[in-house]
């Protein structure tokens, strides 16, 4: 099991480098490549390997591969969950983010005899979970189990595998969840001053993308310049507006006579105010 040890090991590193970006949606998309090639390689190999007894095996599949295929399940979801949330109000988007730990949950209550089997550490019917080609009636089987290679599956991998995504997702939904309310405790704070947007979208647009160009906006948790996506959604909770695709808009931005209309007309209105200032002393 060495060469499964060091191709987990690998995988792991190469997500943490993955982690690092602050696009979440070229995270799950680059970490799910990364997890589907480390599978197939994984799947290969344990094709053609015979395993010394069945304590092996059972740690295989019940150790070993539910890990990289978590990983896999994790990816997926979180790909699904930020391409579906529904844009502008808050509370629709706090719902939707209820709702999908809902399903976490009513995962582990539909299956709370293997939970519980799981989490208390026992082993009495690994040998029917783990072991392949062990199916039993009397004790269930996953929903994909006929549908998989007989020759990398048990009746029991993928749902251990589910367990363990649930909880990685668990924690992506709780972060998420407060990261909506820190973010809602300061719009509310700037709300209380009655700012809004008076431009168009488009420009709201062009100054984002100005701001994340230069880099005047600091992520300090991430220890790197502010994405478009933050601070698209910063702008959109202050002033209570949806950007709609703000990426759509910044192409059609790009294709302008001129691509800085609202920049130039501010740096206009700046200079104008500043030689006004200058004619008028205090």
């Amino acid at each position: 099991m060495e060469f499964v040890i060091e191709l987990l090991s690998a995988l792991q590193q190469q997500l943490q480098q993955i982690e690092t970006s602050d696009d979440i949606l070229a995270i799950a998309q680059e970490g799910f490549n990364a997890t589907e090639a480390a599978l197939l390689t994984l799947k290969s190999f344990i094709i053609g390997y015979t395993f010394k007894d069945n304590a092996e095996e059972i740690r295989f599949f019940k150790e070993l591969k539910p890990q990289f295929y978590a990983l896999m399940i994790y990816y997926v979801q979180v790909y699904h969950t930020e391409t579906h949330k529904p844009a502008g109000a808050k509370k629709e988007l706090r719902k939707y983010l209820k709702n999908r730990m809902r399903t976490i949950t009513q995962f582990s209550y539909d299956n709370r005899e293997f939970y519980k089997y799981v989490r208390s550490g026992a082993t009495y019917l690994d040998h029917q979970y783990y072991i392949r080609n062990q199916y039993d009636i009397a004790i269930g089987f996953d929903i994909p189990y006929f549908d998989c290679d007989p020759r990398f599956s048990t009746s029991h991998d993928y749902k251990m595998a589910l367990l363990l995504a649930n909880e990685q997702l668990s924690q992506y939904f709780d972060s998420s969840l407060k990261a909506l309310d820190d973010t809602r405790k300061a719009a509310g704070w700037l709300e209380d001053l009655g700012l809004g947007w008076a431009e168009t979208k488009a420009a709201l647009i062009e100054w984002i993308y100005a701001l994340q160009s230069s880099g005047a906006i600091y992520n300090r948790k991430k220890n790197s310049p502010a994405d478009v996506r933050d601070l698209a959604s910063f702008f959109e909770q202050i002033f209570d507006i949806d950007l709609g695709n703000y990426y759509r808009t910044f192409q059609e931005i790009r294709i302008r006579k001129n691509r800085t209309t609202f920049l130039d007309r501010s740096r206009e209105c700046l200079i104008r105010r500043m030689d006004e200032s200058d004619m008028n002393p205090r």
